[in-house]
């Protein structure tokens, strides 16, 4: 009886993770979206018959490309991969604006009011009083501001995150598919060319650690499903 209830809850969660899928593809082909800089609004616009042809065809040689992938180590390829996105980001880095805008804007200050000894900035009037949820985001920001507070160095931070996103994906994939090569591959290879995640290290907000440290609970919770351990399911 439990394994049947196991079963079908299975088969549930795959049935509604394939059409959300699914529904998020189609859009994806379907339409474009721009978010306006101030207003934040999103703008959808239906694309071109060619983005589809051109989807079609990158999913075709993604299929053709796996008999080489299979021969390929996951390690060597992640470590290439990974190197790549290290010179593009630093490259980024380099030759970005770094002037601080909007929300972030907002925390770098009270970071440095806070840091100063100004706790007035937590007044229910101010930013954080307004926004609380930002207070993690602010603490993260606080101790690594002890090796010195800079948008560079953060953008920099993300950088390293975005790899460890990457790499735990791959990981959390092996796991799933009993270490299958080709499916490590595909992963690792379809994470490194969706580009705008590497664009986004710009981006100074809690986006990226929170999704660094949310993947790293699967994988320990993974590793708990297979090695067991205490100290995993209490980390």
């Amino acid at each position: 009886m439990r394994n049947l209830f196991v079963k079908i809850t299975a088969s549930v969660i795959l049935l509604i993770a394939a059409v959300s899928l699914a529904f998020l593809a189609v859009s994806a082909i379907r339409y474009r979206v721009f978010i306006t800089f101030k207003e934040e609004n999103a703008v959808f616009t239906s694309n071109s018959p060619l983005v589809l042809c051109l989807v079609i065809l990158f999913g075709a040689l993604i299929m053709f490309s796996g008999r080489v992938l299979t021969r390929v180590k996951p390690c060597v390829l992640f470590a290439v991969c990974s190197m790549i996105w290290l010179v593009l980001g630093i490259y980024i880095i380099h030759n970005v604006d770094h002037v601080a805008k909007f929300d972030q804007e907002y925390i770098y200050e009270e970071v440095e009011h806070i840091n100063a000894g100004n706790y007035t900035v937590l007044a229910p009037d101010r930013y954080l009083g307004e926004w609380p949820d930002q207070l993690g985001l602010l603490t993260f920001e606080r101790l690594v501001s002890v090796a010195g507070y800079s948008h560079r160095a953060f953008m920099l931070i993300n950088l390293f995150e975005i790899i460890g996103i990457n790499f735990l994906l791959w990981r959390i994939t092996a796991s799933a598919t009993g270490h299958s090569i080709l499916a490590q591959n595909y992963t690792i290879l379809l994470t490194h060319l969706f580009l705008p995640e590497l664009l986004y290290l710009t981006f100074i907000y809690g986006t990226t650690p929170g999704l660094l440290f949310m993947l790293a609970g699967v994988t320990v919770l993974l590793r708990f499903w297979e090695k067991g351990g205490i100290i995993r399911i209490i980390v």
